[in-house]
């Protein structure tokens, strides 16, 4: 049976799987299947899995691509932290520029030691033009490279992970049926806390690996927040695991900085088709 090196990391939440595929163990064929299962319980549990490939040009240190072909920013700064140890004890605070999944220019990430040896502060640095759509006073559409949210205020009624994602399953089909096509969708429910920082709650489906997933953390939601917004001053977005991300942007490039934790690294077995299917059940 083909066993899979592994790296799982924390960044502000968010259970990221990270799987080492440089040797070509599998092809990209099956990353929408394995990433479903490897996300279950019964295999590493997570939130979302990328994989490590290889890099297509001379001038990236790394590449890493999504299980469904999307674009994610916090296992971007996952893999920065990755990059950053490269073996060693503690982040060195070095820029390493990366090709990604969903994004056709590469993405600078920097991971610095903020004390424990897995532990770093991390930032991803990359150019977005985010096409906004407003079609209601409350809500917002937000084309990313490879993703596209719908911003949407909460009010004050409670989060109710049921309502969120009937509420996600109209909004993808009412956009779909419009043309809109995008590996991964996300609902991003969010509370003003003041003028510089607000709350979110992101689901997101990722079209490929049929999941859907209330996550803790989201980078790409945070950016697409600050995007719907009326002007350009850095937020702070609180994630429902409690930390926050820091979203900035100066003439079209974005920046995105929070945490990462290093938690678990080895091998695991390859997962059979059918138990992919099983956690999707």
């Amino acid at each position: 049976m083909t066993r899979l090196p592994f790296h799982k990391l924390f960044p502000e939440g968010n259970p990221t799987i990270l799987i080492d595929n440089r040797e070509r163990l599998i092809s990209p064929e099956q990353y929408g299947f394995l990433g479903a299962a490897l996300m279950s319980e019964p295999y590493l549990g997570g939130e979302q899995v990328g994989f490590i490939e290889t890099p297509r040009s001379p001038d990236a240190q790394g590449r890493m691509v999504m299980m469904g072909g999307e674009l994610c920013l916090n296992a971007l700064r996952a893999y920065g932290l990755l990059l950053g140890l490269d073996g060693s004890d503690e982040a060195a605070a070095t820029p390493f520029l990366v090709e990604t999944s969903g994004a056709e220019s590469m993405v600078e990430v920097t991971a610095a030691a903020r004390g424990d040896a897995h532990d770093a502060e991390v930032v991803v640095r990359l150019p977005l033009r985010p096409h906004v759509r407003r079609p209601s006073p409350d809500l917002a559409t937000v084309r990313l490279p490879g993703i596209v949210h719908f911003v949407e205020a909460a009010g004050d009624s409670p989060s109710d992970p049921a309502a969120d994602a009937e509420r996600l399953s109209t909004l993808m089909a009412e956009a779909i049926a419009a043309g809109e096509r995008a590996e991964a969708f996300g609902l991003m429910r969010y509370r003003p806390e003041a003028p510089d920082e607000a709350r979110l709650t992101p689901l997101v489906h990722v079209v490929a690996s049929g999941t859907t997933v209330m996550e803790t953390s989201c980078g790409s939601g945070a950016v697409a927040l600050h995007a719907s917004g009326a002007d350009s001053r850095p937020l702070r977005v609180r994630q429902p695991s409690g930390a926050v991300l820091h979203v900035d942007v100066d003439d079209g490039m974005y920046t995105l900085r929070g945490g990462v934790q290093l938690l678990a690294q080895g091998v695991v077995s390859m997962p059979r088709r059918r138990d992919a299917d099983a956690s999707r059940s």
